[in-house]
């Protein structure tokens, strides 16, 4: 959730109207800053919140944290 909420600043202040020339100019630029800024409490929240998942269950096959990846063999 902490990760979602991360993501959040990002996506309202930043626009990408414009495809990959968006963010060029000085109010881009400031909007980003801020964006990251807003971000930064919420991922540094996302790592403790790992921390404290691997501390409670050590033994767990995963934990609220983790993003899996996977591909089912002969497809790919």
């Amino acid at each position: 959730m902490a990760d979602l909420l991360a993501s959040l600043p990002g996506r309202l202040l930043t626009a990408h109207s414009r495809g990959w020339r968006s963010g060029r100019g000085p109010v881009e630029s400031a909007r980003l800053a801020l964006a990251f800024a807003l971000a930064v409490p919420f991922h540094i929240l996302a790592r403790i919140g790992g921390a404290i998942d691997r501390a409670l269950w050590p033994d767990a096959p995963f934990y609220v944290g983790g993003v899996t990846l996977a591909r089912k063999d002969g497809h790919g």
